[in-house]
């Protein structure tokens, strides 16, 4: 007989024999697992359910995950499948999850296309110009190897007092650009100018180790600085100033410290509303003074 409590299909016999109780009872196979004596039949007496199972999965071991191979009439069904099999297989997986715990109800066709207009990769206003200033690839030491990453410096101008300065970093050089050029649009600030040409007055800033003095020039003179920074100027509308870098000259403090000395120079009305500060017109010349006439044969 069987041991209390067991199942009548249960044996405690590790051979596949009839046990004490007599009848084709269960046993362990060769593994150790135990099993029913329906599983272990073979040929006509075979159960239908177990038959059916082994044949869908002899079926679908070789076919590719699908996507509801029925058909619908309802349109929007119809669209709703077609997005679905446009997905990858790891996204079509999470939407299937999220319909499951009914996080998603149904698949809004417009709001999918606002979705995909915004995923778009958009293009910069005509009157804005980008300039990759610094480009750096660092790398960390793992179990697995060294991991490598790159690390982008962009700044965005329209030459017409707009500046905007962003950084990223990716394991790629293009997807780190794209996203130091979003982050730059997000940074965009006014910068104020003299005469829409020059800066408003003589600048001192720090950043780091980065100390520059910045001062204005009378229109004509152009722009004596480095090649990165002269270019930073541009963009941001100023065509006549001296920069001197005192210190370090890390690319990406020296670019930091213009961008912070340029977008935070007062106005010629806020110094003006300062105590003891008045406003006197500026006769044309460098700082203020009378400009020299030059005499040609």
């Amino acid at each position: 007989m069987s041991s209390a409590g067991s199942p009548a299909w249960y044996s405690t016999s590790r051979s596949g024999h009839p046990g004490p109780s007599g009848g084709s009872q269960g046993g362990r196979s060769s593994s150790g697992h135990r099993f029913r004596p329906s599983e272990r039949r073979e040929g006509p007496g075979r159960p239908a359910s177990a038959a059916r199972g082994e044949e869908e999965d002899e079926s679908s071991s070789g076919r590719p995950f699908s996507i509801c191979d029925e058909e619908y009439d309802d349109p929007s069904a119809q669209a709703s499948i077609a997005f679905i099999k446009g997905l990858n297989k790891g996204s079509q997986r999470v939407v299937f999850e999220s319909f499951l715990k009914g996080r998603i109800m149904e698949i809004d066709t417009e709001g999918r296309e606002q979705v995909e207009a915004l995923q778009k990769p958009k293009a910069l206003p005509p009157n804005l110009k980008v300039r990759v200033v610094d480009v750096k690839r660092t790398s960390k030491g793992t179990r697995g190897g060294g991991l490598s990453r790159m690390s982008a410096l962009v700044v965005v101008g329209n030459g017409a007092g707009v500046l905007g300065l962003g950084q990223g970093k990716a394991s790629e050089l293009g997807q780190a650009v794209k996203k130091a050029t979003r982050n730059a649009l997000k940074s965009l600030q006014p910068v104020p100018r003299f005469n829409e040409h020059t800066v408003t007055q003589a600048l001192n800033t720090k950043v780091g180790q980065v100390r520059m003095n910045i001062y204005p020039k009378s229109a004509g003179s152009g722009i004596v600085a480095q090649p990165t920074l002269r270019a930073m100027a541009k963009l941001a509308g100023i065509h006549d100033v001296g920069i001197k870098v005192h210190g370090s000259c890390a690319k990406s403090n020296v670019v930091k410290c213009l961008f912070q000395a340029l977008c935070g120079q007062q106005s010629a009305e806020e110094i003006m509303r300062q105590p003891g500060m008045v406003v006197v017109p500026v006769v044309p010349g460098r700082f203020g003074r009378p400009g020299r006439s030059k005499a040609w044969a």
